[in-house]
């Protein structure tokens, strides 16, 4: 492996299935170039191969992503800030990982959909500086917060409203949670099953949106 500085060599090859002493296999070079590739720390991949007496010698030469010298927050401030700080899996001095920047992404999106900003739109990008390192922007646009105005229940004929609506959290003045929503939908299939109706399932949600 060349090109690696940080990156431990040993953590390179762990991932990788071509091995000393086998045949060449142009398709396995290309699964080892994926799976280097998902570890989320190499912006570059290439596979070069160089010819001795009794073989080859199999090189992948990596280009590294940039250390984090810093992090910004954009559509944000104050406290705001400090809750969304410790919800990234990566830190300044720490390698771009992109990995790490989309789990950070999806719990930040998860935050506020818990917060009721269905609309929240989160984007994490880096920008090289001057110090050959690189500064990560977290952009977060919240949009408008959603709250439950009213639930209706349709297409159902042996249970009341009433007897559905009492297994459900999303009601009317909550904050809507599509991870809520999902666990009521389950909820309600259990229900059906557990007293016979075993293919009950349900079409998707429709959603009506109001100025309020």
């Amino acid at each position: 492996v060349k090109g690696n500085q940080y990156i431990d060599t040993e953590e390179i090859l762990q991932v990788i299935k071509s091995k000393v002493g086998e045949p060449l296999s142009e398709q396995r070079i290309r699964e080892d170039i994926q799976a280097i590739y998902d570890i989320g720390f190499f912006s570059y991949l290439s596979a070069l191969k160089e010819k001795e007496k009794d073989g080859l010698i199999l090189i992948f030469q990596v280009e590294e992503n940039k250390i984090i010298d810093e992090i910004s927050f954009e559509g944000i401030d104050g406290k705001e800030v400090n809750q969304i700080k410790k919800l990234l899996t990566f830190k300044e001095k720490d390698l771009f990982n992109f990995i790490q920047v989309k789990k950070s992404k999806d719990k930040i999106t998860q935050f506020y959909y818990k917060k009721g900003f269905l609309a929240a739109s989160v984007n994490i990008f880096n920008e090289n500086d001057e110090s050959n390192g690189c500064k990560v922007i977290v952009n977060i646009q919240k949009g408008e917060i959603v709250r439950v105005k009213r639930v209706e229940i349709k297409g159902n004929s042996s249970f009341s409203d009433s007897q559905v609506g009492a297994l459900i959290k999303t009601r009317y003045g909550r904050f809507f949670d599509q991870q809520i929503l999902k666990e009521d939908l389950e909820k309600i299939i259990h229900f059906y099953q557990n007293l016979g109706y075993y293919f009950a399932y349900f079409k998707s949600p429709d959603f009506e949106f109001s100025e309020e």
